[in-house]
């Protein structure tokens, strides 16, 4: 739980740090998303309460900090076998409503469809993005590696995995 408390200040604070350096691009008026992939399995059960909480810690302080910076909102959830779909929104209180929404529910094996997940997170968001993912799973779509690469260098986003515990008896911290 300390973990995932620390990784998601630290997803802040990357975020926070990446505005200041963005440059503008095409579609977004120079601004980023704010992108997340969130594991719904039910493993995920006690690890989804706290991203949502850390969710509003965010955006107030985004509020506070008068950002100008945030473009939308990107979520793309998952859930063995079936991944997204993509939710993207201008509205802080749209992108906390589908937070809220989200149920931790089956799932049963691992490895999870992350990277695939990841991808159509990639694509929606705006260049020089954070794309925050949340799982306990290891990814079994690594076909998708490639194409996530070229993705987020061309655009120069960052993606950050933050692992909670473990899925299926393995350990992920």
């Amino acid at each position: 739980m300390m973990m995932l408390r620390l990784a998601a200040c630290a997803v802040l604070l990357l975020f926070v740090a990446v505005t200041v350096d963005a440059q503008p691009s095409e579609g977004c008026d120079g601004k980023m998303s704010v992108a997340m992939v969130v594991d719904t399995t039910s493993s995920m059960r006690k690890p989804l309460h706290q991203i949502k909480r850390h969710s509003k810690h965010m955006v107030n302080t985004l509020k506070d900090m008068q950002s100008h910076q945030v473009h939308d909102f990107v979520v793309v959830p998952f859930n063995d076998p079936e991944t997204g779909p993509v939710f993207r929104t201008a509205s802080s209180s749209q992108f906390l409503s589908f937070l809220d929404g989200l149920k931790a529910f089956g799932g049963g094996d691992c490895p999870e469809r992350i990277l695939t997940s990841v991808r159509l997170a990639a694509e929606a968001s705006c260049p020089h993005s954070t794309i925050s993912v949340f799982s306990d799973a290891e990814p079994k779509d690594t076909d998708q590696l490639g194409a996530i690469l070229e993705i987020v260098q061309a655009r120069q986003q960052h993606v950050v995995f933050v692992l909670s515990g473990s899925c299926g008896g393995h350990n992920t911290t």
